[in-house]
């Protein structure tokens, strides 16, 4: 790029560092600047093609994570491939506070732990066993 411009862009200083000179600078917000315009045209583009494109940040405590919400992501993510989504594994009381604070777009948790102050939607219904060992007489009775 030097050659092209004709003019230092870098001081180099020893033999592993270097400095922008004043014309470095000026090139470097030029650069920014220009991939900033590139990455609002792709978005545009793929906009037309109808591609949804974002951040998505989600929490949810362990058990929901790897037991109720691996099938639904793979589907979101086959249908929003370009969405960059991040998935937090927080205690229910992490995901209330993360929430409120609007650190994460929305959390999972029991409805049961759900504060007055805030909103929800009931989204699967979970069944709760009791677990005993085979053989054991509590699996006589019914519950």
């Amino acid at each position: 790029m030097e050659k092209e411009l004709d003019c230092l862009l870098f001081e180099r200083i020893g033999k592993r560092k270097i400095r922008l000179t004043e014309a470095g600078v000026k090139f470097f917000a030029f650069s920014e600047e220009i991939i900033k315009k590139y990455n609002l045209l792709l978005d545009d583009l793929n906009e037309l093609k109808g591609l949804k494109k974002g951040q998505l940040k989600v929490a949810a405590p362990f058990t929901t994570l790897y037991h109720v919400l691996p099938v639904p992501l793979e589907k979101y993510l086959r249908l929003f491939p370009l969405v960059e989504l991040t998935i937090l594994d927080r205690s229910q009381q992490n995901v209330i506070e993360l929430v409120k604070k609007g650190e994460v777009d929305f959390g999972f948790l029991l409805n049961s732990m759900v504060p007055p102050e805030l909103d929800f939607q009931p989204w699967k219904q979970v069944e709760v066993v009791l677990l005993v060992p085979k053989n054991h007489p509590l699996t006589a009775k019914k519950m």
